[in-house]
Order: C-alpha cells, then structure tokens, then sequence
C-alpha cells in the first residue's frame, strides 16, 4: 500500500529484456537508508508496484532491480521507460506513518494520455484523457475534488469532462510538485498510469450488489 506521496524523481540506469520474457529495470536511488531497501520490499515505480529483487549500496546512493512481468509491461507505461528515463518513486506504506495523499495499491487500472500541461501563473495546468477499456475502467471514479493517482502521484481533480469516446479530467499542479516529479519532461501525447480511488471502487463495488440484491428480493417467483 502507498499514499501517492513520492520519495523521489530516480533515474533508470538499465532496463533490458529477461531471457524468458519481461524486462529487468535498475535504477539510482539517492535515498542511501539500507533499511527502506531490503530484498523482496516492495517499491512503487511511476504507480506500479515491484518487488526488489536486487539492491546494491554505493555509500550516498543505492541501486535497486526490479522484475516486470510483460503482463505489466502491457498495462502500463513501464514498457516506455529506457536508460536515463526518470520514474517516480515511493517505498510503502508503514503501519502508523502518516496518510499524506491518498490511499493507493500500486495496481494501475489504465493508461491515460496527456492532453495538456501548461503554465498558469506560478501553477500548471494538466489535462489527461483517457478513451476505450481505461475510460472504463477510470471514468466512473472521476469526481471533482476526488483523488487520483497520476504516474503514483496523489493529485486532486479539478474538473471532469465526460464524452461518449473519451472522458477528460485536469489538475492543478504547484510549484513544488513541478520541482519533485517528472510531469515537467512530459509532453502532449505522452501516456501515464492511472490508479482510480481504491475507497470509491470498493463503495462502487458494494453498491452495485447491494442494489442487484434489492432486485432479487423484489422479484416475485413462480413455483
């Protein structure tokens, strides 16, 4: 579990396909503390939930390798990544440490493509769409100062703009988040990953079984 919060911006320093399949990806980590790193940890990578598999400490720095399955790689935007990308970066959730975003599993519902980022006064605006299986799979937890993970960043939703083909939100960026993250390398076009409110799936979830059942009982039924 993660908080949409990111430790840091990292750099990818290889990323290179497995003999069966998948990629293996290491990258540079500046946060040097051994204990947040331990083999088998899982680590957030733009969202995504990993699992260290190799870690290295270099004094002021720690590099850390992750296996990813092509089944990830098809549903995120991982396969995208090369040496010298950035990737956002979160250790997980500890039991007791302060929820600073929101709820987040690491477990990316979509891909969303960047419609806009552009600089409003000291803030950016920043527009995603997302069309098909992840307008489907996003667009019914969109809602106007809901939560959204972008990338593994916990951001706040501004508006929601829904189209029969595609459904469209924006954010409002600070300054700081411009400076922590990578949305200042992103471009129009470029793809993101997309986490919907774990909370709202679960209500969704249980109400529409709450209200099939309600039918149920509702109907009469012949012998």
């Amino acid at each position: 579990m993660f908080t949409g919060i990111v430790l840091e911006r990292s750099r990818v320093l290889t990323f290179d396909p497995m003999p069966q399949g998948g990629m293996k990806i290491l990258i540079s980590c500046a946060i040097p503390e051994s204990r947040l790193w331990p083999l088998g940890a899982s680590v957030a990578l733009n969202g995504v939930c990993l699992t260290i598999v190799e870690t290295r400490s270099l004094g002021t720095t720690t590099e850390l390798s992750f296996e990813v399955s092509q089944e990830t790689l098809s549903r995120t935007n991982l396969a995208e990544l090369s040496p010298g990308s950035s990737v956002h970066m979160e250790s997980a959730l500890a039991m007791g440490a302060p929820l600073g975003g929101h709820l987040v599993s690491g477990h990316v519902d979509g891909v969303g493509v960047v419609e806009d980022l552009s600089a409003n006064g000291d803030f950016w605006n920043f527009e995603v769409s997302v069309e098909g299986a992840a307008q489907s799979a996003i667009a019914p937890f969109l809602v106007e100062k809901g939560s959204i993970a972008v990338d593994g960043v916990s951001l706040t939703v501004n508006q929601v703009i829904d189209r029969d083909e595609k459904t469209f939100f924006s954010m409002v960026l600070i300054p700081h988040t411009m400076t922590v993250t990578r949305f200042k390398e992103l471009n129009k076009g470029d793809r993101v990953n997309l986490e919907a409110d774990l909370l709202a799936k679960y209500v969704n979830r249980y109400t529409r079984f709450k209200d099939s059942a309600q039918r149920n009982e509702g109907t009469d039924v012949q012998p």
